[in-house]
Parts: C-alpha cells; structure tokens; sequence
C-alpha cells in the first residue's frame, strides 16, 4: 500500500534529503520510502543513478507498506517525524580562534588536507592571517606548494608560509574556498599551523 506524503521542497534544488521517522515493522514487514523523479517513483538507496544530481526544487514523495492482511508496518505522525532537505553551498569562509603563541613570531606555515580536491576551476581555496589590532590586517602568503598524495590523487597537500612584519604574538587563520558544483564539494580534513621567529 502506497501513501503520498507531502512533496519534498527546496528553492534552487535538493541535493540531499534527511528523514526521522518513528516507524514499526512487525515480522517480515518494510516500509520504503520513494520520491518520483520523471515520472518513476524510486525508493532511496535503489537507483542507477542519483535521482538528486538534477537538483529538484521539489520532489513528490510517499511511503510503501508491504505487509499481509493480517500484519501491516505504520510509521508515526506529529513532532517525532520530519523531512530535512539541504544543499550546501557553493562558498565558505573559516576564521580560527586567536593563536596565541609566547613569544613573538615573524614567520607561520600553515598546512591543509584538502580530500575530494578536483583542483582549478573547480576548487579553489585561500589562505591568509589575520594580524593586528582586533586581527583585523589580511597578510597573504609569501609562498603557495602544493604536492598530490600518492596514495590517493583527489588528496592535496597545501603548505603555506606567511612572514609577518612586525613579528606578532597572537593572529587567526582565514579560509575561503567555492566549488563550481554543490553535488562535488571538497574537504578541508586536516590543518596545521607552526610558527617561529626566524
């Protein structure tokens, strides 16, 4: 037996959607949820090809019950069920806590994991201090590498180094980053900073 549910929603698309839903399922019972992309109702977790990469700003949906005449599943209503549907964005911006180091330094390397890295121009991230009084001054780097990892090649490894006039003894890390595809998003797994004064 098949239920139509309120249609799913999202202006400007749905590149993924989040169900809690309180449900029983007695003996060899299931509930399966489906959503209906041209047409052709598609249980998620069951397509050839993912129903949401055409970003659908709405997307009819219902539930199956299989069940017997005897047994049938059911699934509850009110506060304990919702749909969440969600799209990340195609920009971001990281601002560390205040680092705050002893004594002060006039040179910083700050290094980044970046995973699912698909490189120029599709990725793009930068990376600069934030200094002075309120950290509110942008230093940009001095030098930029950037090396594969051999063992996975959609892994960078950036490393960055910053030389600070006059030396300072506290500053913030900024990340900026856009992908050109909200369904191909990259991410920033691991940063390192280490400063000295040279």
């Amino acid at each position: 037996m098949a239920v139509q549910l309120q249609p799913l929603e999202l202006q400007n698309g749905i590149a993924a959607i989040d169900l809690n839903v309180d449900s029983v399922r007695p003996g060899l019972c299931t509930t399966t949820f489906e959503v209906q992309v041209n047409g052709i109702w598609t249980p998620f977790g069951f397509y050839d090809s993912n129903p949401l990469n055409a970003l659908p700003p709405l997307l009819p949906l219902r539930v199956v019950f299989t069940g017997t005449t005897d047994v049938m599943p059911g699934i509850g209503v009110g506060p304990n069920g919702w749909a969440y549907t969600w799209r990340p964005r195609s920009d971001f911006r990281h601002i560390s806590t205040v680092q705050t180091v002893t004594t002060p330094v006039n040179t910083v390397y700050v290094d980044l994991m970046l995973e699912q890295w698909r490189g120029s121009p599709h990725h793009n991230v930068l990376c600069r201090l934030l200094t002075g009084p309120g950290h509110t001054t942008q230093v940009v780097p001095a030098t930029m590498s950037e090396r594969t990892d051999p063992r996975d090649p959609l892994v960078v490894h950036r490393s960055y180094t910053f030389n600070l006039t006059p030396a300072t003894n506290s500053f913030r890390i900024r990340l900026e980053g856009t992908t050109d595809n909200v369904l191909a998003c990259y991410h920033v797994a691991e940063r390192l900073a280490v400063s000295l004064f040279v």
